[in-house]
């Protein structure tokens, strides 16, 4: 595929739109941009969390500490809305409440590095 010599590949499945926050990077945790989609009456929801290989029915079966990069994604991705009809207008307000965030930590902690946010 093309877009794999770019280092990155995508499959579209008009399914999920899902985003990994870095908040080092990009200044705000997963919760900041939960919290304000939420107060501007977007729905979101965090996504692979919590980690079924942490649910108590499986008895401590699983180590955690063996899936780590699950662990990792499961603390930062973030599913957006996305349906049929999701006007155009909707897409945008939700990207302008996401990026309303950036930089909100870092501005607090003085957190000194490049605002980025990788969509999955």
């Amino acid at each position: 595929h093309k877009s794999m010599r770019k280092g990155y590949f995508f499959i579209k499945n008009f399914q999920l739109s899902s985003i990994i926050i870095e908040p080092r990077i990009f200044g705000s945790s997963r919760e900041d941009v939960l919290k304000k989609m939420k107060d501007n009456g977007i729905g979101a929801r965090k996504y692979f969390y919590p980690l079924t290989n942490t649910f108590s029915c499986f008895g401590r079966q699983f180590d955690v500490s063996k899936t780590p990069v699950a662990l990792q994604l499961s603390k930062r991705v973030l599913t957006l809305p996305l349906y049929a009809d999701l006007p155009l207008e909707e897409v945008d307000r939700i990207s302008k409440v996401i990026l309303s965030c950036k930089g909100v930590e870092r501005k607090n902690k003085n957190i000194s590095s490049q605002i980025e946010m990788r969509c999955m």
